[in-house]
C-alpha cells in the first residue's frame, strides 16, 4: 500500500488536492477545539430545518463533524490509491471531491458558529 501511495503522490493534481484537503481539515479541528468550551448547550445545527426547536442540537454533536470528515478523508485516500493504477481520472475526481467536501464541512461549521455567537 505504501508503494501505491508513493505513486499517487507523484501526480501533481492529486498532491494539490491532498494538500488543500489538509489545509481545510486542520483549521476545522483547531476551531472546534478552541470554540467547544464556549458553545451553549444547544446550537442551531440543522440549518435546513425551520426556525425553532427542531433546528437545535446539543453542542456535543460538533465533535462528530471532524470525526466524520476525517473518516471520509481517509476513505477517499484509500479508494483513490486503489483506483489510481487502473483509473487515474477516477482517483483524481475522488480526491478533488474530497477536497470540496472538506471545504463545505468547514463552511458549514463556521455557519453554525456564526449563528451561535
Amino acid at each position: 500500500m505504501k508503494d501505491k501511495f508513493k505513486v499517487i503522490i507523484t501526480d501533481q493534481f492529486v498532491r494539490i488536492s491532498l494538500l488543500l484537503s489538509l489545509i481545510f481539515i486542520t483549521p476545522l479541528i483547531i476551531i472546534i477545539i478552541a470554540s467547544y468550551n464556549n458553545l451553549p448547550p444547544l446550537i442551531p445545527f440543522y440549518n435546513s430545518m425551520p426556525w425553532g426547536e427542531e433546528r437545535l442540537a446539543y453542542s456535543n454533536v460538533t465533535i462528530l463533524l471532524p470525526i466524520i470528515l476525517l473518516a471520509i478523508f481517509i476513505g477517499n485516500i484509500l479508494q483513490a490509491t486503489i483506483a489510481y493504477a487502473k483509473y487515474v481520472l477516477v482517483a483524481r475526481i475522488v480526491l478533488f471531491n474530497c477536497f470540496l467536501f472538506l471545504l463545505l464541512g468547514l463552511l458549514a461549521y463556521l455557519q453554525i458558529l456564526f449563528l451561535t455567537f
